[in-house]
This record gives structure tokens, C-alpha cells and sequence, in this order.
């Protein structure tokens, strides 16, 4: 397995949902690294793809746009929240979708965040209240393609 070296970002934004409270949730997968084996293999439409392999992080962040009394949740900083906290389902609305690029010297891989489901928890961080949030992503691998230097014509 090859880990590049080389992985840069293009382009990385958050999605919006709109929470059935009124806040804003942002969420976003981010591309950690990117590995490749260099095995050819053939996907379910016959067409030849290297072997990769990724990991990723899901990155989430509340923007207060509604007006929530917080004052009987328990205030933490930086918690590390779990399902077991999750209390509430929340219905959650797509505002805003990003398809996020990263690449490679040799492939442009793009990178598509889903939230699953969104739950209140007993915590807030600084008047703001914090929800325990399921994503997973889809991810998206293309080589670039080799194009040979354009030869001069002859004179």
C-alpha cells in the first residue's frame, strides 16, 4: 500500500441542514489520506479501477439561528459525545449540498457528505446545544489521464 504524499485540497465546504429546532447544522467529510496499491480491478460496469484506500473524518459544527433556552443542559467543552447521549430524533432538512475535491499528482478524488440522523443530547457548549450527529460519505476516485507531450510538426 502507497500513501501519497502529495494529496492537496481543492475545494472543501460545509453542507447546511436546517434542524427542527431552528439551528443550522454543518457537516463535512474530509479526506485524511489517500493510499493506493496499485492493483487494477474491474467495478461492476467492467471498466478498470486502481485499489484504493482512505480514511476520512466527519467534521460537524452548529450555527445558533434560533433562540433555545440551554439553561437545563449541562455545559462541556470539547466532549467527546457518544450514541449512548443521543436522546431526542431530530428532523433535519437539506439546505445546502457540496461535492468537495481533493487531488493527487495522479488522481482527483471528490468526496460527498450524508447525514443520517441528528438527536439532542443533555450538553451545551457556551449557550449552544450540542446534538450527536451520524454521517457517512461517498467517495469517488478518478486516475488522471496520462496524455503524451503534443510533438512539434516537422519542417
Amino acid at each position: 500500500m502507497k500513501v501519497t504524499d502529495d494529496l492537496r485540497t481543492i475545494r472543501e465546504e460545509y453542507d447546511e441542514y436546517l434542524l427542527e429546532d431552528g439551528n443550522t447544522l454543518k457537516c463535512k467529510q474530509c479526506l485524511i489520506t489517500f493510499a493506493t496499491t496499485g492493483e487494477i480491478k474491474k467495478d461492476e460496469s467492467g471498466k478498470e479501477v486502481v485499489k484504493t484506500q482512505v480514511s476520512l473524518k466527519f467534521i460537524t459544527a452548529v450555527v445558533p439561528t434560533a433562540d433555545i433556552d440551554t439553561s437545563d443542559l449541562k455545559q462541556v467543552e470539547g466532549a467527546q459525545i457518544s450514541k449512548s447521549d443521543a436522546k431526542k430524533s431530530m428532523k433535519f432538512e437539506k439546505k445546502k449540498s457540496f461535492l468537495n475535491f481533493y487531488e493527487t499528482d495522479e488522481f482527483v478524488i471528490m468526496v460527498r457528505c450524508k447525514v443520517i440522523g441528528v438527536w439532542t443530547t443533555p450538553f451545551q457548549d457556551m449557550g449552544i446545544p450540542i446534538y450527536y450527529v451520524e454521517g457517512t460519505g461517498a467517495l469517488d476516485a478518478q486516475q488522471k489521464k496520462k496524455i503524451a507531450p503534443i510533438k512539434e510538426p516537422e519542417s
